[in-house]
């Protein structure tokens, strides 16, 4: 009975898509994979932090609102251009590809830049405007 079920788990995934990938790949190689294919193309956007946040240029938008108060927008190229920044910084405070570093941040650029890093990060995200009391429910 149990392999009768576990046979129609696998039939219904495979009726949606794909069956499973044997070797899923991580988030680091999704993220480059990305990148590659659309360097120019939007990457991220946080409306509560200005725009040319880092230094790093802002991916304009046609918009009367965006216009008069520009938000962060990166594409690619200015996402993958953080992460190298943020993990070099980290480099030079001796950590290395596999070290541990754990982020409390809110749900921000900085957010998402210390999510793709390539060291064994834990992440993570506060609610936007909430007390640091809050995030324990």
């Amino acid at each position: 009975m149990a392999d009768a079920k576990e046979n129609d788990v696998l039939h219904l995934s495979e009726v949606q898509g794909e069956p499973w990938p044997q070797q899923i790949p991580t988030l680091w190689e999704s993220f480059i994979e990305s990148a590659t294919r659309n360097l120019d193309a939007p990457a991220m956007s946080s409306v509560y932090q200005h725009g040319e946040h880092y230094g790093l240029p802002n991916l304009p938008l046609d918009d009367a609102e965006y216009r008069s108060q520009p938000y962060l927008r990166w594409s690619y190229r200015e996402f993958t251009t953080a992460v190298a920044r943020s993990a070099e910084g980290l480099r030079q405070q001796g950590l290395s590809e596999g070290s541990v570093i754990f982020t409390f941040v809110p749900n921000c650029a900085e957010f998402s830049v210390a999510s793709i890093l390539r060291f064994s990060s834990i992440s993570f995200a506060l609610k936007s405007l909430i007390g640091l009391l809050d995030s324990e429910h």
